[in-house]
């Protein structure tokens, strides 16, 4: 009787982990581009990517639970010989969001010029937009 209890319990401990990991399903997905996500306390999503291109941009994208968009955001950097690009998103405990990145200077050769942070509301607006040291230095 003990063999038959011990064979059992083997059993058991065998299948656990495969009927575990049976229960994953997968809720939304979106193929659009991005280098960060992070999510909020409600489960929004927050997506940060960037517009390889003289002028360029760095733009953060909010989806709902489901995946419905709600907002983009960016700033507007208007600069035809430099371009910005994400490297960080995060959300913070009262549902802002975070964004780093690199300020970058040429097109075909990129350089790093200086670094990047901004914050925007759980609405979308820019909070705060910090750029560290000077042009060119590397950071």
């Amino acid at each position: 009787m003990k063999f038959k209890t011990i064979k059992t319990f083997a059993a058991a401990i065998i299948l656990i982990p495969v009927l575990a990991t049976a229960q994953v399903t997968v809720e939304w997905v979106d193929y659009s581009q991005g280098i960060g996500i992070a999510t909020d306390n409600s489960n929004n999503v927050y997506t940060a990517y960037y517009d390889y291109n003289p002028a360029g941009d760095i733009y953060l994208t909010k989806r709902n639970s489901a995946g419905v968009g709600q907002w983009t955001a960016k700033y507007d950097q208007t600069d035809n010989s430099k371009w910005e690009k994400a490297t960080w998103v995060q959300s913070d405990q009262q549902g802002n969001i975070i964004v780093s990145g690199t300020l970058m200077s040429g097109y075909s050769n990129p350089v790093n010029a200086a670094s990047i942070v901004m914050k925007f509301s759980p609405a979308g607006t820019l909070l705060w937009r910090v750029v560290y040291e000077n042009s060119f230095d590397g950071s």
